[in-house]
């Protein structure tokens, strides 16, 4: 059932696409739990689940592109104006097009099904709505997809910056600007904190907002040089590692929910859990994988279609059936979840093999 949705698997980097569908069930999940919230008094404590989910794409994502950066400056004498562009317009053609198809679909669902009147805004087309504000009630998860964007500007800019700088190689340049970027991005959240801490006012004016949240990203950078770079050096200890960042992620969020430190809550909280997840990768991205293929496959499936889940799942579907049906008992509720989740990865599905899969292609031949 997963081959027309499946690339080569020989390319695949199977600890990665774990990583990648954990994370999208994660999200997913927290969402789907609203349907059977009510009958739940603590289901409030699984904010951690969208939490993290949302977290580990951003440490997945530097990861990845900073791997890409990386071994293009690794490869070349320079790293080109002409390679800035390419790198953007590939970034693009995977992104953007099937983001704003999303943006028109839950914009006119919303409009025209739901019936709740939405203000067409123009700066969701240019990542514009969260840079230094909180992000516009419609389409609410765009607020990570933003970050990202944001991200694929300023990272490059800053490898740019790497020839400028004068250092004995390019990798020891490489590190001494993702170091000064992490703590600049860092810095700028440090700019927020007023003596205190307030939950709402935190996710919706400092984790949701672009300027405070770029350093995310850049954990998965540093992993992905000392991957690239220092393999011999932190692959045997890979387990270990594992073990301190999976411990790291839950201790962050043990003292972020008993508001023992404000400044903690406001300023590193964040950067802890994606140190926990930064550290993770070097196990993951050397997993072999389960030897059971139909597992394998179905990691791989949820890997490929995430994207595409991510853009439809909450404002389009959510808002649909959670207008239209109200559960009045637990069954009701728990059947609704059930199809919830079915058919957000059916959507999903679908909406990836005819609209993201052919812009896929199109950026694989911009490669050729």
């Amino acid at each position: 059932m997963f081959k027309p949705f499946l690339p080569d698997l020989s390319k695949r980097a199977i600890g990665l696409d774990l990583l990648r569908a954990t994370a999208i069930l994660m999200v997913l999940f927290y969402h789907a739990w609203i349907f059977v919230a009510g009958f739940f008094p603590k289901a409030g404590l699984l904010f951690f689940l969208g939490y993290w989910g949302v977290e580990l794409f951003f440490v997945l994502s530097g990861f990845l592109i900073g791997g890409i950066l990386i071994s293009k400056v690794l490869q070349a004498e320079t790293f080109s104006l002409h390679m800035l562009v390419d790198f953007w317009k590939r970034r693009w053609i995977r992104t953007i097009p099937i983001y704003l198809i999303a943006f028109i679909i839950n914009f006119l669902s919303l409009n025209y099904i739901v019936g709740y009147p939405t203000t067409f805004d123009f700066r969701y087309l240019f990542f514009l709505q969260n840079t230094i504000q909180s992000h516009p009630a419609f389409f609410p998860e765009a607020w990570s997809l933003s970050v990202e964007e944001w991200f694929y500007i300023s990272l490059p800019l800053g490898v740019l910056l790497a020839f400028i700088i004068p250092a004995k190689n390019k990798e020891n340049r490489l590190l001494m600007v993702f170091l000064l970027l992490l703590c600049l991005f860092t810095y700028w959240r440090f700019t927020q904190f007023q003596g205190h801490f307030e939950l709402s006012a935190w996710d919706k004016n400092i984790r949701k907002v672009v300027a405070f949240r770029l350093d995310a990203l850049m954990y998965g950078v540093l992993a992905a040089w000392f991957f690239k770079t220092k393999s011999q050096l932190v692959l045997p200890f890979k387990n270990t590692l594992l073990i301190v960042g999976m411990l790291l992620v839950p201790l962050a969020y043990f003292i972020f929910y008993k508001k023992f430190f404000p400044f903690f809550n406001v300023v590193f909280f964040t950067s802890i859990s994606s140190l926990g997840f930064a550290l993770s990768l070097f196990y993951f991205a050397n997993w072999s994988g389960p030897k059971n293929i139909k597992l394998v496959n179905g990691i791989t499936f949820l890997s490929v279609i995430s994207y595409s889940l991510y853009l439809i799942h909450y404002t389009f579907l959510f808002r649909i059936l959670n207008n239209f049906i109200i559960a009045s008992t637990l069954l009701n509720a728990s059947v609704l979840l059930i199809c919830y989740l079915l058919l957000s990865i059916l959507l999903a599905s679908l909406f990836h093999y005819y609209f993201e899969k052919p812009f896929l292609k199109i950026k694989e031949k911009m490669k050729a």
